[in-house]
């Protein structure tokens, strides 16, 4: 399944709304030495979950759905073998996956459902190595700004934000974004 050398245990750092868009959250992971930090993007729904869970003890939520589903997973099985695993990134999304070696278990997931998964599991988080250190950027504690990767925004977020390059005359921004948005054109051909 993956090599354990070449893969870096995550931890849930934070989560925040993404300014200028009242639907989208940003969703922070570190490495464990918090030398380095991935940013994800997600949907309202998501990042207020987290944010609800940010906010709250833990057995605040012992009658939510998701946390009655685990716990009625954990009589079921041992949690412990079980852990979510970002192994790429394609058109804007990373791919994730909830793993369990033990029984041979590979199921995919949206990467933001499973990072609020791994929450509520308490089960570890990886990325493969060489992806986090070309989507991560240095983690700063309590920083206002976070960097986001173009190739982890969606094509239509991508499109948007040439859009608002453009009417703000970053003529820099915009040509990166249009690069991005050339490089998937190129690459959904080849397909």
């Amino acid at each position: 399944m993956t090599g354990k050398d070449s893969r870096v245990l995550l931890s849930y750092d934070s989560v925040s709304l993404l300014v200028g868009n009242e639907k989208l959250g940003v969703i922070t992971l570190t490495d464990k030495t918090k030398d380095r930090a991935l940013s994800i993007i997600c949907g309202i729904g998501i990042a207020n979950e987290l944010k609800l869970r940010d906010e709250l003890p833990d057995g605040a939520f012992g009658k939510r759905l998701p946390e009655v589903l685990v716990k009625t997973l954990g009589y079921l099985d041992d949690l412990t073998s079980y852990y979510i695993y970002i192994s790429g990134i394609r058109n804007g999304e990373y791919i994730s996956s909830l793993m369990n070696e033990e029984q041979d278990l590979c199921l995919p997931l949206r990467v933001s459902e499973a990072v609020l998964l791994a929450r509520i599991m308490h089960i570890d988080m990886f990325i493969d190595a060489g992806l986090m250190m070309r989507q991560s950027s240095a983690y700063e504690q309590g920083a206002q700004k976070m960097t986001i990767p173009l190739n982890a925004l969606k094509t239509e977020e991508l499109v948007d934000e040439l859009e608002k390059a453009i009417s703000k005359e970053d003529y820099r921004q915009a040509s990166y974004i249009k690069e991005e948005l050339d490089r998937r054109k190129h690459d959904a051909g080849n397909e």
